[in-house]
């Protein structure tokens, strides 16, 4: 299993107290990839605690497995560790920020975050409204969709997935049936993701 080869390799980089950052934050990176974001920490601190200083590849993930996990107080140490490393201005690792914010429910540092990155950037849009959605805060996740689209950024399925279930979520039919004018207008309304998701909206908001 995936799993079981992540653990064989992590240990033997534990056993020969291997120190070579990019073998240790590749095996942060497969474990965050396959959300075992419990390894994920562990590793990132077995690391730390080798002497190793992290990359912004080991900082980003470790910061990823922090948000699926919801773990506001370790990821609010690791991006401290970012700042002090020179990295704080990496975009996937910004991104990554927005996305642990926003899904621990911090929205003026979620909103801190996303400012830091490429405004034309949708990973970081998606990021705020998909973190918003997660920790129940629906309003917000539509205020931000909202701002999306005034300012022309490209939606995707992703985006209209996680729009339609805020919409849901608040059942406020008029909300509900501007983001599908909208999912309409750019053509998402074929895709079979995006129609079910509607479809349960609908369903939910009577």
């Amino acid at each position: 299993s995936k799993l079981g080869k992540l653990d064989t390799a992590r240990d033997i980089l534990v056993r020969f107290a291997w120190k070579d950052v990019v073998s240790w934050t590749t095996m942060i990176a497969g474990y965050t990839q396959y959300n075992f974001n419990d390894k994920a920490l562990t590793t990132f601190r077995q690391m730390l605690d080798l002497g190793i200083r992290s990359d912004e590849v080991g900082l980003t993930n470790a910061i990823s497995a922090c948000a699926g996990l919801q773990s506001l107080k370790e990821g609010q140490q690791i991006h401290a560790q970012s700042c002090v490393s020179g990295f704080s201005s990496d975009l996937p690792l910004q991104n990554s920020l927005v996305t642990l914010y926003s899904r621990c429910g911090e929205i003026e540092e979620a909103y801190l975050a996303f400012e830091q990155t490429e405004a034309g950037d949708n990973i970081a849009w998606n990021a705020l409204i998909s973190g918003f959605q997660q920790s129940g805060n629906n309003e917000e996740a539509l205020r931000v969709f909202a701002r999306m689209n005034r300012e022309g950024i490209d939606s995707n399925n992703f985006t209209f997935g996680s729009a339609v279930k805020a919409a849901s979520e608040t059942a406020n039919m008029k909300q509900g049936k501007q983001v599908h004018a909208v999912i309409t207008k750019t053509g998402y309304d074929s895709e079979t993701e995006v129609c079910n998701s509607l479809i349960s909206m609908y369903a939910k908001c009577g």
